[in-house]
């Protein structure tokens, strides 16, 4: 499994909201090298907290690529927090129970 950290130039796909289940989900697609996962899956279970903003400070992007992840990580409240901070200059965030982060294939 590759860290988080590794998901440079990644291209978020999509972000699917249960708010029954209570889940958030992002599938990521990551640059392509040896030994890379086809996909990448964050799971956020019991979430708190979901920021999703398109300001694009940094500028357009018709394709949303991770400049950097961060995460997941646990906040003090004991809550995980996972952030994506896309090359537009915005900031995907969420606080949740549980995230979990899957490596697969399409």
């Amino acid at each position: 499994m590759m860290e988080s950290a590794d998901l440079h130039d990644a291209i978020l796909e999509s972000i699917a909201i249960d708010v029954e289940a209570g889940t958030v989900v992002f599938v990521l697609t990551p640059a392509q090298f040896d030994g890379a996962p086809e996909c990448v899956t964050f799971i956020a279970r019991g979430w708190k907290s979901f920021a999703c903003p398109k300001q694009e400070p940094w500028g357009h992007a018709a394709v949303w690529y991770v400049n950097e992840a961060r995460g997941p990580s646990k906040r003090e409240s004991g809550l995980q927090h996972l952030e994506l901070e896309m090359q537009s200059g915005d900031v995907v965030e969420i606080d949740a129970v549980s995230v979990e982060r899957i490596d697969g294939r399409r």
